[in-house]
């Protein structure tokens, strides 16, 4: 598979990939908190707990895909 026509044309810089990060860290808190408050609750719906669950780990892959993303772009000569 020829990977070069997914890539970008310039690098994206690291302020960019950081900020997309700390986006992604941002939804997790808020995934968060919605699957505690569906734990504590009584009466969490018909699909509550699972739903927020699913979420919550869905929110997380992207945090460690965007911070695998920063990661590679350090450890390559995209930084020289």
């Amino acid at each position: 598979m020829d990977f070069k026509r997914w890539s970008y044309s310039k690098p994206i810089p690291y302020e960019t990939r950081l900020a997309k990060l700390v986006e992604e860290v941002g939804e997790v808190a808020s995934a968060l908190l919605k699957f505690q408050r569906a734990e504590a609750s009584k009466n969490p719906g018909k699909r509550g707990v699972k739903m927020h669950r699913d979420n919550l780990l869905e929110e997380l892959s992207h945090v460690e895909f965007q911070a695998a993303q920063l990661r590679l772009a350090i450890a390559s000569d995209e930084w020289k």
